[in-house]
């Protein structure tokens, strides 16, 4: 069995109501009961905010959590954190190559329905392992019940191939739905 990776979850408001209760939280807390898989939660209201725990989850120090879920509303070429919009460009910009065997999930809409090559220049940009994301707009519960099944798959892989294969074979009609998009060294 592989070591269980970390997910360090950067999570902006889904509604302008702030008594608005979605979060990916309740999913990251079952994982956690169930299979064992650690995370940290941080809420994400602006781009400093954002920086801030880049910062902190690109630290060694936090090398096991090697999943970064970015958990914003998104349109093709980046996410929305607050009224701010921040492009894969200036996202790669503030990573700044210290991505290295990390893994970067855009938990957002449309977020990589872009040029093949453009996420490729961000996974490049990021040195990350692997970008993931989708490429249509998502439903929130389809969406989270789908996210269980990917992180239960990176309980037990480590490499990408196998991760993606496995969504793949079991939830092809899934991958198919949410516009599911890998792209990994």
């Amino acid at each position: 069995m592989t070591k269980l990776q970390g997910i360090f979850s950067f999570e902006g408001d889904w509604e302008t109501r702030l008594d608005d209760k979605k979060s990916v939280l309740p999913l990251l807390d079952t994982l956690q009961r169930v299979e064992g898989m650690r995370f940290i939660h941080r809420r994400i209201g602006t781009v400093p905010e954002l920086e801030h725990y880049l910062k902190k989850w690109l630290q060694r120090g936090y090398d096991h959590y090697s999943i970064g879920q970015f958990g914003f509303h998104g349109a093709p070429g980046g996410i929305w954190i607050g009224e701010e919009w921040l492009s894969l460009e200036d996202l790669a910009e503030k990573i700044d190559g210290r991505a290295d065997r990390r893994v970067i999930f855009f938990d957002s809409c449309k977020t990589l329905r872009v040029r093949d090559t453009r996420i490729k220049k961000f996974l490049s940009d990021t040195g990350a392992k692997a970008v993931i994301g989708y490429t249509k707009d998502v439903e929130w519960i389809a969406s989270a019940a789908f996210e269980l099944m990917i992180f239960e798959a990176f309980c037990y892989r480590t490499q990408m191939r196998a991760v993606k294969n496995m969504l793949w074979t079991n939830y092809p009609g899934m991958v198919k739905k949410l516009g599911m998009k890998f792209e990994y060294r």
